[in-house]
Parts: structure tokens; C-alpha cells; sequence
């Protein structure tokens, strides 16, 4: 099921950064379209209620798994990559 993959590691991302659980609904409300190579991903942009710390995460179901592309750290410091993480996602090429 595409939402348990999504919402399992959606949840431990948020704990990681400080934010409480939420719903699957609001997981998947949450969720934007994205591309990694030729592939179809959902996003997850997520800052920690101090506004210190976010995740930019892409998941992307292949083949009977999913794959992560996380980006985490200060909030500066993912917010000034996340244009070249995402040009650098988009030319990936999954197996």
C-alpha cells in the first residue's frame, strides 16, 4: 500500500526534526508531486516548529520497493540547496 510506505517514513522524519505525529490523511495532504529522473515521486518539505531544522524527502515506489532522497540539516542550510537537490534528483536515474 503507497500510503504506508509514505506514512511510516513521513513520521519518523517528523520526530527527527521535532514535529509531532500526524494523520495519514494529513501525510498525504501534504505530499507534492515531484520527479526523480524519469520517475513520478511525492515531496515532503518539513521545517521543525522552531524553524532551526527541515527535511526535503522524495519517495518514489519502483519496482515493489521505495526509494528516499532526503536532504535534512539547519533550515538555511537545506532551503539554499533544495533548487540544486531537486535539478540533481530530476537527472537521477533509478535502477
Amino acid at each position: 500500500d503507497w500510503s504506508s510506505d509514505v506514512c511510516s517514513p513521513d513520521l519518523r522524519w517528523r520526530g527527527q526534526i521535532g514535529l509531532p505525529p500526524a494523520s495519514e490523511a494529513d501525510i498525504l495532504a501534504a505530499a507534492k508531486p515531484g520527479k526523480v529522473g524519469a520517475d513520478e515521486a511525492q515531496r515532503f518539505v518539513m521545517v521543525s516548529p522552531d524553524g532551526a531544522k527541515s527535511t526535503d524527502a522524495f519517495l518514489v515506489p519502483k519496482n515493489g520497493s521505495t526509494w528516499f532522497c532526503k536532504l535534512s540539516g539547519d533550515t538555511a542550510a537545506v532551503q539554499a540547496q533544495a533548487d540544486a537537490f531537486t535539478k540533481f534528483l530530476a537527472q537521477a536515474k533509478l535502477p
